[in-house]
C-alpha cells in the first residue's frame, strides 16, 4: 500500500506540473506552482474521505504530496536548471513604453487583458512604462520610466534639505512644517495596545 501511494503521488505531483506549465501562468496568478500543487492536495485529502472508508489512507496520500512539494522547492533552490523546468520564467510583456507582442503570444495574454491589468494597477498611459513582466505567480510586475516614478520620502528630505540651502544663501530662511500625526487614524495602534497588553500580562505572570 505504502509503494502504491508513494507512485500515485509521484505521477500526481508531475502530471500536475506539467499540466499547469502548459496551461500557462494565468492559470495561476497570485500563486506559485508548487502553492497551488499544495492547494490542490489539500483539497484533495479533504475531499476523498467522504468517498472512503480510509481516511487514514487519504491523509497519508495527502502527506506524500506535501513532501513531495517540499522535496521540489528544496531542488528548485539547489538547482537553477529544474527551477526553470518547474517555475518557468518570467516573460517581459513591455520594454521601453512599446508592448512586445511576441512575448504576449507566448504568455497567451489577450491584448485587452494587459491593458485591464495595468489599468488595476492605475497605469494610463504604457508609454510611461519602462518594463512590465509577467512573473512565474501570473502577477504583473511594473516598473514606470524614471520621470513618471513616484517621489520617494528621501528624494523629499534631498530636496528640502537643497531649498533650505538656498534659502540660506539668499538670507531667506526656509522652515518646513509637518503636522504630527493624528494616532486615532493610525490603523497600527490596535495591534500596538494588544502587543504592550500581551507583554504586560507576560510580565504578571
Amino acid at each position: 500500500m505504502v509503494l502504491q501511494s508513494l507512485i500515485q503521488a509521484i505521477i500526481y505531483l508531475v502530471a500536475t506540473i506539467i499540466l499547469l506549465r502548459l496551461a500557462g501562468k494565468r492559470t495561476i496568478s497570485q500563486a506559485t506552482p508548487s502553492e497551488v500543487i499544495i492547494m490542490i492536495g489539500i483539497g484533495t485529502v479533504l475531499v476523498h474521505p467522504l468517498k472512503s472508508v480510509e481516511p487514514l489512507t487519504s491523509a497519508f496520500n495527502g502527506l506524500l504530496i506535501v513532501l513531495g512539494v517540499i522535496l521540489i522547492t528544496f531542488l528548485q533552490m539547489k538547482i537553477k536548471k529544474f527551477k526553470t523546468l518547474t517555475m518557468g520564467q518570467p516573460i517581459l510583456l513591455v520594454r521601453d513604453g512599446e508592448i512586445l507582442y511576441d512575448n504576449l503570444k507566448k504568455a497567451r495574454i489577450p491584448i485587452d487583458e494587459l491593458k485591464m491589468k495595468l489599468r488595476i494597477k492605475k497605469i494610463n498611459d504604457i508609454s510611461k512604462l519602462e518594463s512590465v513582466a509577467l512573473e512565474v505567480s501570473g502577477d504583473l510586475s511594473v516598473e514606470l520610466k524614471d520621470e513618471y516614478s513616484s517621489v520617494t520620502k528621501k528624494d523629499l528630505e534631498e530636496l528640502k534639505k537643497a531649498i533650505q540651502l538656498i534659502g540660506d544663501k539668499v538670507g531667506s530662511p526656509v522652515i518646513f512644517y509637518t503636522p504630527p500625526p493624528d494616532p486615532k487614524q493610525n490603523l497600527f495602534n490596535q495591534v500596538e495596545k494588544i502587543y504592550e497588553q500581551e507583554r504586560v500580562n507576560k510580565n504578571l505572570r
